[in-house]
């Protein structure tokens, strides 16, 4: 643990640097008001606040990839 982080940047400079984006995102079915109704019905609070600052970043700059990130996250994360 000691030099984990020394490791980290070690593998991070050696293969790294680009970051990785989706090429194409899936878009939703569900609207916004939908996917917090899911999140609340989840009830993690994980999954409330990770949808709650998707959801708002959405309104700030929209893109497909904010509602997929929750839906993607509800998927994984059941209660």
């Amino acid at each position: 643990m000691r030099y984990g982080w020394q490791a980290g940047c070690g593998l991070y400079a050696c293969f790294g640097g680009d970051i990785a984006y989706a090429t194409e995102i899936t878009p939703v079915d569900d609207d916004a008001e939908a996917l917090v109704e899911r999140a609340i019905a989840n009830g993690d609070e994980h999954v409330i606040k990770f949808a709650e600052a998707c959801l708002g970043r959405q309104t700030a700059a929209p893109s497909p990839a904010y509602p997929a990130c929750v839906a993607h996250a509800l998927s994984m994360i059941a209660r």
